[in-house]
């Protein structure tokens, strides 16, 4: 029964040993200053992953408590202009968790983008007007995991554009940090540590002599 207690905390501590990362939010609004534009129009930000990343949630900027109307925010791969499969949200009123000057709502699962993945966070209103930051933002990559697109793939719009569409060429502004619109939030991708690897590796081996030595003490009984 000791030997049995001993390998279950064993493989418990081992297992806990995994890296773990607290969720990074990628563009943050310097303040809650905004302006309005009218309905029908679609903005996008760049980004690029630098490593496999986790997709945690979508966002789009709060200016002051409330979102007014529906608006649609989605995660597109530029390399295809298309929507990255279960990467889309609707936000209005108070939905979601005010975080760093945006709504956002957390994904029902996290989304892995693979490393030297080309996306765009993208906000599109189909019905009301919109408030965005004129203060613009600041980026937090994670330590390195993801880089800010610089030009001429920076920050795309569209005004009466499809809603839903990706927003192409219509219009770019190189500066990256002008406005505050969406935002998204990721970790690293967790993988377990060396060392707990090995750890886990002696707790299987533990367990499987374990069980032998039981297994041999009734055969001979």
């Amino acid at each position: 029964m000791k030997t049995k207690n001993f390998l279950a905390a064993f493989l418990i501590l081992a297992a806990s040993c995994a890296v773990s990362h607290a969720d990074y939010v990628a563009f943050q609004a310097v303040s809650t200053a905004s302006d309005t534009v009218g309905s029908n129009v679609t903005i996008g930000k760049d980004f690029d992953t630098v490593q496999a990343i986790q997709l945690t949630g979508l966002g789009v900027f709060d200016p002051g408590g409330s979102i007014p109307g529906t608006i649609t925010i989605s995660l597109y791969d530029r390399d295809t202009d298309t929507i990255v499969p279960g990467a889309i949200a609707t936000i209005s009123g108070t939905q979601g968790i005010n975080l760093d000057g945006h709504r956002i709502i957390t994904l029902a699962a996290p989304i892995i983008l693979a490393a030297n993945f080309h996306g765009s966070v993208v906000v599109s209103n189909a019905t009301s007007s919109y408030s965005y930051g004129t203060a613009g933002t600041t980026n937090d990559t994670g330590g390195g995991l993801i880089s800010i697109a610089y030009p001429p793939d920076t920050y795309r719009f569209t005004i009466g554009g499809t809603p839903g569409l990706f927003p192409g060429s219509s219009g770019f502004v190189t500066d990256p940090n002008i406005f505050a619109v969406g935002t998204f939030t990721f970790t690293a991708l967790t993988v377990p540590e060396p060392s707990s690897v090995a750890l886990m590796g002696l707790g299987v081996i533990a367990s499987c002599g374990y069980g032998l030595r039981r297994f041999r003490q009734r055969t001979t009984a």
